[in-house]
Formats: structure tokens, sequence, C-alpha cells
């Protein structure tokens, strides 16, 4: 069965972008298309300088999953307006959502509001930043405190709440490479087991990697792009994600990843389990990400955002294997309450 996952992402002209600015949003603008994962997205700027991203969802996207993340975002602004996320900018008719037939395939589409600043992978780390990253992404969970929406609650292989990515997606591994992602995968599911009392969850963005995190030219976060992802799962997995993308480029990822679960924990407290938890996320994450890359690369062999971080995830997690994860949650333990 076909998924957004499986089937190829949207390929729109540039020309039938900015068509449909003009037709739809009631302005002239030039687009330049962007990479991505499994959307479409354009840049797009106006004559007299402002900006937009129109994003142009995959065909076999859910439309609640796309109502659910608008609804998040005016839930999210609404309780705390000082936060950068991208805010919907209705069409002419007063749609958030528009459906747009091409080629006979509907299509879900929606232009939102440009975020200015920097990528997270474009800035130097030091403890401030890291720590700032890791007080943004608690003050937008914050935020999120009592969001609720039924797309939340969809099979989705990015949930570190679920254990279906590695069957459905896991084919192509090799023996070492499927060693070590079952590895981390039993190693979450044992602590999980030994500690489920411990775990809270709610809705979350579920990807602040270093593409989606903006900061400012001090590297300190102040936005977040791409609610996508987003799903009921753990709180700490809010925090570990962008503690794995931080670690795959470091010479000390202990360092980095304890100041950004500290700069977390100052502003949202998790339990010592939560804490702890969070190694075996990093692991969990890593792991789903070069299953999806190794699959999807396949699939797709022109879109190179699916590798851009595969090598220097593998890299990182050969190491994990053979590491202690227990002394690694310790020491995460210990420097966040620090």
């Amino acid at each position: 069965m076909e998924s957004v996952f499986t089937a190829a992402q949207p390929s729109f002209f540039v020309d039938r972008a900015e068509s449909i600015i003009f037709k739809y949003y009631g302005f002239k603008c030039s687009a330049k298309n962007l990479y991505s994962d499994r959307d479409q997205n354009f840049y797009i700027q106006t004559p007299d300088h402002k900006e937009y991203i129109l994003k142009i969802s995959h065909y076999l996207e859910k439309k609640s999953v796309i109502i659910m993340q608008n609804e998040s975002i005016k839930f999210i602004s609404k309780a705390d307006p000082g936060l950068k996320i991208p805010l919907v900018f209705k069409t002419l008719s007063g749609k958030e959502i528009l459906e747009y037939n091409h080629e006979g395939n509907l299509y879900y589409i929606r232009l939102l509001h440009f975020i200015h600043g920097n990528f997270m992978k474009d800035q130097k780390k030091n403890k401030n930043s890291l720590f700032n990253i890791g007080s943004f992404l608690a003050r937008l969970d914050t935020a999120l405190d009592g969001f609720d929406h039924e797309a939340a609650q969809r099979k989705f292989p990015w949930n570190l709440s679920q254990n279906g990515f590695l069957v459905k997606f896991g084919e192509h591994l090799n023996n070492e490479q499927r060693s070590i992602v079952e590895l981390f995968l039993n190693k979450k599911i044992q602590y999980l087991n030994d500690n489920i009392s411990f775990m809270r969850k709610g809705i979350i963005h579920n990807d602040g990697n270093d593409y989606n995190i903006i900061t400012d030219d001090k590297g300190s976060a102040i936005g977040i792009i791409d609610f996508g992802d987003m799903v009921y799962s753990y709180i700490a997995s809010e925090p570990a994600i962008a503690m794995a993308y931080v670690s795959i480029d470091s010479r000390d990822p202990l360092f980095h990843m304890a100041f950004i679960l500290k700069g977390f924990h100052k502003s949202l407290k998790l339990t010592d389990s939560e804490l702890r938890f969070t190694m075996y996320l990093v692991c969990l994450r890593l792991s789903i990400s070069v299953t999806m890359s190794n699959y999807r690369s396949r699939l797709f062999p022109k879109n190179t955002y699916l590798k851009v971080s595969e090598d220097r995830a593998w890299n990182f997690l050969k190491k994990m294997y053979k590491e202690n994860l227990e002394e690694w949650g310790d020491k995460l333990l210990y420097y966040a309450k620090s």
C-alpha cells in the first residue's frame, strides 16, 4: 500500500507555483524550489520584498494531518505570541488550505509566513546556544500543553513511542546495520518496560532537527518550522531529537547533548527516568533516520535531502553500539540537574 513515504513527492514547476500564488492569493511573485523530504516547498518573494513559503503537501497526506498542523500553530500563537512559528496566510476566498487538482491528484496547499534567521545546522555551537535550544523547545512544548487532535495518534515511523519502523522499512539494511538498529530499538523497549510509569506523553513538534530550528546570528534559537511530523509521543522525545542531530557533528557529543537537555529541564522539568531516557531516544531517533534514509533513497535517488545526515548518523551509532547507554544516561541526568 502506497504512503507518503513510498510514493514520490510533488513535482510542481516554478511557473505553476507562481501562477497558484497569483490566482489564489492575489499577488505576483517569484518562486524558488527548496529541498524537502516528502512535501514540496517554494520560497516566495513579492516585488515589494515580502516573503512566504508555499507548501504543497504530498497527495497521499491526510487532510486531518494538515488541519492538525494549522490548529496547533494557532494554539501555540495564542498561548505564547512571542514564539516565531510559520503562521498561515489565507487565500483570497479566506481558506487556510487550498485544495488543488493536478494531473489526477488532489493536493493540499498552504502559504506560510517566512521566518527570518539561520538554520541551526549553520551556526557554531557553544554551551549558551545549546542551552537556549533546549529552553526554546521547552517553551514550545509548554505552549502546546493542552492541545489535542485525533491526527496526532496516527501510525507514524518517526514516532519514538512506536516500534514498527524496522519491520516496515528495514528490508534493505545489511546484517551489521540491522544489528545496530535492533540493539537500540530493544534497549529502548527494555528501558521503557522498567520505567513506563514515569514517561509522560503529549503532542509534540517531533522534528527539532538542525534544518528546522531557526537561530539568530548568535546561535540562539528563535523559531521553528515544519510541523508535519507532529505526534502524540513522549515529552522527552522533544529535547532528544535536537540532541541527536547536534551529536552527530560533535567531537564531544555528551557536552552538546547535556546542554540542550539542561536548557529543556530548566524550563520544563523532566523526571530522572525521563532525563536518562533521552539517551535511548537519541539512539533510537538516529536509528529511525538511517533506516528511513536507506529505504527511501533507493526509491528516490535524486532527492539528496534524504541522505543529508545518513553517514554521520551511522558513524555515531557505530560508536554508541560499543558504549553503555545506562552510563551515558546517568551522565546526562547529572549534567542536566547540576
